[in-house]
């Protein structure tokens, strides 16, 4: 070790020799300020703290020693150590190495490399174990984490997942980019990653593409963090349309092809599948009652393991959907109303809450409390005053599905059952006061939602639906509704309607 090119032997001398701060013979450097801070230094030896560091008794500081034998090659001694010199005062040091590092020495690269490393060096290639096999080799900049921490503090605002999915966009932007300050950002950087973005979106995501719908997202969230961006100090020069050039051409957030929709049951096979599920545990009768509480309310799977007892009201079959309560999405708070046509389920509920009671369970305990707590429960263990809480994680719900999915042969999800709510409302809804009631139950704001995302028809309904509507048998609302004033003498001889409703009849018993 030395310091601005001397070695700390050589100043030792020095101050060995008795040399004044003013004598010719020491730099200026090591001078006034400079040579008190050595000897501050000297009277207070440096222990050793990194991987591979020795204490030298010459030099009384820890240094990383010079390991060298005959011909260029490590010393080992007798005793598993190794043996060298202080690269500072050429004083003779050893080192005692675990065996892991004293198998074979002669395979040591580099005899100066820290011992640490050196069976490190030698051992298995990594496991890359990990989501992400690109982030192992992907370097990690710096210059961008103290503005990343202040706009933390802002997206304080939004959901955690919300700001992962932005710090995902920004970090990747700052990737590309080289890992330069966010000062130095030009519409030119902008442009030549719009492209980039623009050109993973053509490729297989297997082959590391991107879908249209996550380039939208990436897009979208680099540019509002550029325009908070451009309010800060510091920033407040960048361009002020960069925001914009992260816009896309219309052509490259096109929908992609729908995948095919998520497979639910109907009402009907949702009920077949219940009466098949087990029901001798307590365990078991608390997954037949998570999956009837699904398609009763059409509750997600975080909001119903976290119910308590008190959330649910089996009189008039409502759920308070109470947002600081449980774990709800976007911290929703409404009312549900049972949806209609589910008996069956409702069955299982009710039982299911009188168990709880005769257990000893009362509202300010979990609806569905976990494995230990029912067994506890069942024995009578339960501390007197104590409260169950809800289970931290989904798994119980997950459990819960795929045992009633598994005499169907079709695996369905927990969020199957808003789909089969939502299928059905399809059914039996009439627009648009009945549509908007329904997708309100269902906690969407707006009824276009449920159209949108839920109980979408699957090809095979939809080549089924065409057929039926290319029969001639097939007759609109309208017609139907002209052929029952026909054969209700509604209509008068000789008007118009009165004649088409006559053809109609005669189509429809020529075709019957």
């Amino acid at each position: 070790m030395s310091l601005f090119g001397v070695s700390r032997n050589t100043i030792s001398n020095w101050v060995g020799e008795g040399l004044s701060p003013s004598d010719t013979k020491i730099p200026r450097l090591f001078q006034g300020a400079e040579l008190a801070r050595f000897h501050r230094a000297r009277a207070r030896p440096r222990r050793p703290v990194g991987p591979g560091e020795v204490f030298c008794l010459g030099c009384r500081a820890g240094v990383l020693p010079q390991i060298m034998g005959e011909g260029g090659a490590a010393a080992v001694g007798v005793a598993g150590g190794r043996s060298g010199k202080c690269p500072d005062c050429g004083e003779r040091v050893s080192l005692l190495l675990p065996a892991t590092d004293r198998d074979e020495p002669s395979e040591q690269l580099d005899p100066n490399t820290s011992p640490g490393s050196a069976d490190e060096a030698a051992g298995p290639s990594p496991a890359c174990i990990g989501k992400d096999r690109h982030s192992r080799d992907r370097k990690i900049h710096f210059a961008n984490d103290r503005i990343l921490h202040d706009w933390q503090v802002y997206a304080g605002r939004y959901d955690p997942k919300t700001t992962d999915a932005h710090l995902t966009a920004i970090r990747e932007f700052e990737h590309f980019i080289g890992g330069c300050g966010f000062d130095r950002v030009s519409p030119e950087d902008v442009d030549r990653y719009r492209k980039d973005l623009i050109e993973r979106s053509k490729r297989p995501t297997e082959d590391g593409g991107l879908r249209r719908s996550t380039l939208r997202h990436r897009a979208s969230n680099l540019k509002s963090f550029f325009v908070w961006l451009g309010n800060q100090d510091g920033y407040r020069h960048l361009n002020r349309s960069l925001p914009d050039y992260f816009a896309l051409p219309r052509g490259s957030i096109a929908a992609d092809l729908e995948l095919p929709p998520k497979p639910y049951p109907t009402l009907d096979e949702a009920i077949a599948m219940l009466r098949d599920m087990p029901n001798e545990t307590l365990i078991e009768r608390r997954a037949r009652t998570i999956v009837s509480m699904a398609f009763v309310f059409g509750l997600r799977s975080a909001a119903l393991i976290s119910l308590k007892g008190k959330h649910l009201d089996t009189e008039d079959w409502i759920v308070e959907h109470d947002g600081r309560a449980i774990r709800a999405k976007n911290g929703k708070s409404y009312r549900i109303f049972a949806f209609p046509r589910t008996g069956p389920f409702r069955e299982v509920v009710r039982d299911w809450v009188g168990e709880l009671h005769s257990l000893g369970l009362a509202g300010t305990d979990a609806l569905f409390p976990s494995d230990r707590d029912l067994r506890r429960a069942e024995r009578g263990d339960l501390p007197d005053g104590s409260i169950v809480a809800p289970m931290k994680t989904t798994g119980a719900v997950t459990a819960a599905f795929q045992e009633a999915s598994r005499v169907s042969g079709c695996h369905y999800t927990p969020h199957s059952a808003r789909h089969c709510l939502a299928a059905l409302g399809r059914k039996i809804c009439r627009p648009t006061l009945e549509t908007k009631a329904w997708s309100d139950n269902l906690g969407h704001p707006y009824d276009q939602i449920t159209d949108r995302n839920y109980g979408k028809i699957t090809e095979v309904q939809r080549e089924q639906v065409m057929k039926q509507l290319a029969s001639p048998q097939h007759f609109t609302e309208a017609e139907k509704d002209l052929m029952l004033d026909f054969h209700g003498h509604r209509l008068h001889p000789g008007t118009v309607e009165f004649e088409r409703a006559r053809r109609l009849v005669r189509k429809r018993e020529q075709g019957a």
